[in-house]
């Protein structure tokens, strides 16, 4: 989704939801859309990539993971 407020004024408003995460300076991701993490970026279920920085790599992979353990669990 493409917006005109910046990432600066949506973070603390998207904050109070566990499953968006800041990957890169210039993005914000709904992990329940993440098909999988490589290297440098997510892959989105639709196909699209989205850059990890290598400082928030370590974070997006945790939350990833939970969302996994997390959803085979519950049975989505």
């Amino acid at each position: 989704i493409r917006c005109r407020q910046s990432l600066y004024e949506i973070e603390p408003i998207l904050n109070q939801y566990p499953n968006f995460c800041k990957t890169h300076r210039s993005y914000i991701v709904n992990m329940e859309y993440a098909q999988r993490i490589e290297k440098d970026c997510i892959v989105m279920k639709n196909g699209k990539r989205v850059l990890v920085s290598r400082r928030n790599h370590k974070n997006i992979s945790d939350i990833f993971l939970k969302n996994i353990f997390e959803s085979k669990h519950t049975g989505e």
